[in-house]
């Protein structure tokens, strides 16, 4: 479990935070845990086909949802996931070519915001680690665990910070609890036949304007 100095966890952090490593330590697939959630309060479902419903009849949201856009403000992962990092992304040219990038986010202008901070960092005009990790998790395919409700506030955010020295009011979001959703309730298993085409689209729209702002990269 890592955290920055500058990102103030709930205390039910540490409860999902190690849940989710347990319950998903061997699922080649999960690559990382967040704590960080920064889609307004908005409850996302990737599995609302499967019609998930309570003991009264009605549909119910699980506490958590995967993605494919990974955050650093407060996470885990495992060592199996962490030694596939690749600082130097010697293979970005020939993983851009593979198209496999375009097939993971279909929306043109996601799949090319990360082909261009890719490049960006691997061509050493920001340094960074944070975006060689989220290469590292999008090359293989691999999935983050998203909490419906965000669990960190980031309380380091202005003209003192190491990065992030401004940024919209949505990016200092206050740390609620895991526990407000039901943490009882899972999602359905993955399949690796939906995961491209439903999960990996899930979070995007609102995290393409803030990535924007984190990595303070024009598209």
């Amino acid at each position: 479990i890592i955290l920055e100095d500058d990102c103030l966890p709930d205390q039910s952090f540490f409860s999902f935070a190690s849940t989710m490593l347990e319950r998903y330590r061997g699922d080649e697939l999960v690559m990382a845990v967040r704590g960080t959630n920064l889609q307004f309060g908005e409850i996302v479902d990737a599995n609302r086909a499967n019609n998930n419903q309570s003991a009264e009849g009605n549909i119910e949201a699980p506490a958590y949802y995967f993605s494919r856009s990974p955050h650093i403000w407060g996470w885990a992962t495992w060592r199996r996931a962490w030694q596939k990092y690749d600082i130097e992304m010697n293979d970005l040219d020939e993983f851009v070519q593979s198209g496999i990038i375009h097939e993971m986010f279909p929306d043109q202008k996601v799949s090319n915001f990360w082909i261009s901070i890719f490049k960006h960092v691997r061509n050493r005009k920001v340094d960074t680690w944070d975006t060689q990790w989220a290469y590292t998790i999008i090359k293989s395919e691999g999935l983050s665990v998203v909490p419906n409700v965000n669990l960190i506030e980031n309380i380091g955010i202005g003209t003192d910070a190491t990065h992030t020295t401004t940024g919209p009011d949505f990016l200092k979001q206050p740390a609620g609890s895991i526990s407000d959703l039901g943490f009882a309730h899972y999602p359905p298993p993955i399949s690796t036949s939906s995961v491209s085409s439903e999960i990996s689209q899930t979070d995007m729209g609102a995290d393409l304007r803030e990535m924007r702002l984190l990595y303070i990269l024009p598209l």
